[in-house]
């Protein structure tokens, strides 16, 4: 496994009319994270658990002081990257360790 973070995809935006329109036109659809897709916004740093294959197994999306806003996936959540076929390289991500991506991952557990 490789732990890492990165801002890739913290620039989400629901203001714009093209947003609210595929929105609406999309509520019809199941979501994939239904509780965490409202927070993406917040987002500013992702951690991720990365497999062998660069596919990413857990994610904690972090708010702008490090806070950690929601971990993926659980019950309810697929989560944002575990949802997406990008695979990462080593080289897209700043590392972490384990025990930090751990922590982080109980703190938003316990949220």
């Amino acid at each position: 496994m490789l732990y890492g973070s990165t801002t890739l995809a913290t620039d989400f935006s629901q203001d714009s009319w093209q947003v609210k329109a595929l929105g609406f036109v999309l509520s019809f659809i199941p979501k994939a994270s239904p509780d965490n897709e409202k927070l993406y916004p917040l987002v500013k740093k992702w951690c991720l658990e990365i497999d062998d294959n660069g596919m990413v197994n857990r994610e904690i999306g972090l708010d702008a002081i490090g806070r950690p806003l929601f971990a993926s996936p659980n019950q309810r959540n697929l989560g944002f990257w575990p949802d997406t076929d990008k695979k990462f390289d080593k080289s897209e991500l700043d590392l972490i360790s384990a025990e930090q991506f751990e922590t982080l991952w109980q703190q938003a557990r316990n949220i």
